[in-house]
């Protein structure tokens, strides 16, 4: 159960940092000289490829070996993804570093949950717990 609330504790760290700093990013798109439509264009993309990286990684995750790697992967896929941001002096490089994030995100999502399902596997509680994991 150790295991599990470090990694409850990751995810919750994990969801407010992206929750605090995603109102703020139209702002830094306009500042690069985005349109609303463009932003618009680009908060898409995001979701369009965080949601086919979770269905890819989904189909695979019990076939990529062992997860924590790959957990791993996905947070550094994030952090090449926010630094890009960070660097970015044109809104080509602010949409790179945007579907970076989203392919972290979705790795660090599925194999996460992957993690929990098998943490809890034997417990009677399964449900509930995985559901608290993803409700945090």
């Amino acid at each position: 159960m150790k295991n599990l609330r470090v990694l409850t504790l990751v995810n919750a760290c994990f969801y407010l940092a992206i929750g605090t700093g995603g109102p703020f990013i139209n702002l830094f798109f306009e500042g690069l000289g985005a349109s609303y439509g463009r932003i618009a264009q680009i908060l898409v993309l995001y979701m369009v490829v965080t949601i086919a990286a979770n269905t890819f990684y989904g189909r695979f995750a019990d076939r990529l070996g062992p997860r924590r790697p790959w957990l791993i992967t996905g947070l550094a896929l994030q952090a090449v993804g926010y630094a890009t941001l960070a660097l970015a002096g044109e809104l080509v490089q602010a949409g790179v570093g945007r579907v970076l994030e989203g392919l972290g995100v979705a790795l660090f999502a599925t194999v996460s949950l992957a993690i929990v399902g098998e943490l809890v596997q034997n417990s009677a509680n399964k449900g509930r717990v995985i559901g608290v994991y993803r409700g945090i």
